[in-house]
């Protein structure tokens, strides 16, 4: 109970701290336009809907990214470091990577004995210098 209660003030105590700058802008808003308590209020929703403007634009555009090149760049990357090691080459289609990993360990039960699990260790190890 005592674990809630701080993180519950914590978040109260982020909130205010972080919102201070809006207030602090909207103050500056009121006080140049002669403004009252109506235009704080939608100066300090403006900037709300602009934050989320941004942040949508910015979402949107890292996900077009990433699905446009950033996807093809990992997965160049992860079959150059497989080859590399000397990993058997995955079939054309292949649903996840981790149905690859239990192909080349030769396990299906993610509870059992991973055979292969020494190889990918020691290959990690090697590449650190261990």
């Amino acid at each position: 109970m005592i674990v809630q209660r701080k993180k519950n003030r914590e978040i109260w105590v982020n909130a205010v701290v972080n919102g201070l700058p809006d207030v602090v802008i909207a103050g500056i808003v009121i006080l140049i336009f002669d403004g009252g308590f109506l235009l704080f209020i939608g100066v300090l929703f403006g900037l709300q809907v602009v934050y989320l403007a941004v942040w949508l634009k910015n979402s949107i555009w890292l996900w077009v990214r990433y699905a446009v090149k950033d996807k093809k760049l990992i997965a160049g990357r992860l079959l150059d470091f497989l080859i590399e090691n000397k990993f058997p080459k995955p079939d054309q289609l292949v649903d996840s990577a981790e149905e690859y990993l239990q192909g080349v360990t030769g396990c299906r039960d993610r509870r059992t004995h991973h055979p292969g699990k020494e190889r990918l260790y020691l290959l990690y190890s090697k590449k650190k210098g261990g």
